[in-house]
């Protein structure tokens, strides 16, 4: 079986209690710059993707914790890859639940869906596509609608025994 492979890769996501440090980090180590900053979260890019890292302030998000290397709070929240087209990234859920490797759910946006599944490290992984960017707010609505009913449709199949 030839495996479906991203086209690329989208952007990482990653719970922490060193904020302030982790965005000096790759704002220093990739040149990124910081797209959207708030107590709670941070999105920063190094190119035109909207962002390719994006931190949660464990400080804010969960104040009570103490613990700053626990498995399962600190490290990776998810890892998101992009697809050329939606039938290759239902087609690689096809295959991959033929490999026993169970998606956890398909959800969309006006502009994105996504099905993600879990690594054996408990870390989520989101597969998705990207549509182009319509300038108007009905073409947009209108590709979230569709995107809405096939993916509905698929996650019934995809998460079937």
């Amino acid at each position: 079986m030839n495996r479906i492979r991203p086209k690329k890769f989208a952007h990482i996501v990653y719970r922490t209690r060193r904020f302030e440090q982790i965005l000096s980090w790759y704002t220093q180590v990739f040149g990124a710059k910081v797209q959207h900053q708030d107590p709670a979260l941070a999105f920063l890019t190094y190119d035109d993707e909207h962002h390719r890292f994006a931190f949660a302030n464990l400080s804010v998000l969960q104040p009570q914790g103490t613990q700053t290397e626990k498995e399962g709070l600190i490290g990776v929240d998810h890892v998101a890859y992009t697809f050329a087209s939606l039938d290759q990234l239902l087609d690689n859920y096809v295959q991959l639940k033929e490999l026993g490797i169970k998606p956890i759910g398909a959800f969309t946006t006006e502009l994105r869906c996504r099905c993600t599944t879990r690594t054996p490290m408990e870390i989520k992984w989101s597969f998705r596509l990207s549509a182009l960017s319509p300038t108007s707010k009905r073409t947009r609505s209108w590709l979230g609608q569709g995107l809405r009913r096939i993916l509905s449709a698929w996650n019934l199949i995809l998460t079937s025994s």
